[in-house]
């Protein structure tokens, strides 16, 4: 019978650091063009910008990781950093009052976007047997998209309460506790291949 991918330290890390990020990514990808235009008064041409701006950066960090500019040796520390950028472009975007700070809450919300994938698929290999790995993938991919397909009523249903500017704001509420959990969290160490790997009881 497979163990569960849950009792895996790096499979729960990686997990968790990967919704942590989902929460403002569903954000403005949703309603991302809609708040720009009630926010800061952009046009949907405009706001589509710096939609485009995220993913240039986001694509620019990945670039740098497969090119091998850029290594990650830490992965924790990678999802730390992941927890902080997110904390930081949500805020802008829920406190910022000009069309500027908005371009660089979305770049800084693209850090994150380009580093938490890598980082989480990397945490979950280094870990898992290879005849497990497909499960735990499969397993961390539900989860996400579980998570996508949640967070839009529920951010839907606080902008209907309070508007844009506090759904923003709300989205820090679960980024820093998803964030205290993985700073709480051990690191987990890279299993030898053909290892069962470490089970937490």
């Amino acid at each position: 019978m497979a163990t569960s991918p849950w009792r895996r330290p790096g499979w729960r890390l990686a997990t968790v650091g990967q919704l942590l990020y989902q929460v403002p990514f569903v954000a403005v990808v949703s309603f991302g063009v809609l708040a720009a235009g009630r926010l800061y008064g952009l046009q949907p041409a405009v706001a589509q910008l710096g939609i485009s701006a995220f993913f240039a950066v986001s694509l620019a960090v990945r670039v740098a990781l497969s090119a091998g500019w850029v290594t990650v040796r830490r992965p924790k520390r990678a999802l730390l950093l992941v927890a902080l950028f997110s904390v930081a472009g949500v805020a802008l975007l829920g406190l910022g009052r000009s069309e500027a700070t908005m371009f660089v809450a979305l770049g800084v919300l693209g850090l994150p976007h380009g580093l938490v994938y890598p980082v989480a698929l990397a945490l979950i290999a280094e870990e898992t047997p290879p005849e497990r790995l497909a499960h735990a993938n499969a397993t961390f991919s539900a989860w996400t998209a579980a998570a996508s397909v949640v967070l839009p009523l529920l951010l839907g249903g606080l902008v209907a309460l309070g508007g844009f500017r506090v759904m923003f704001l709300a989205l820090l509420v679960p980024v820093v506790a998803l964030g205290g959990l993985v700073a709480s969290w051990p690191a987990p160490r890279p299993v030898p291949r053909g290892s069962p790997g470490p089970l937490v009881s």
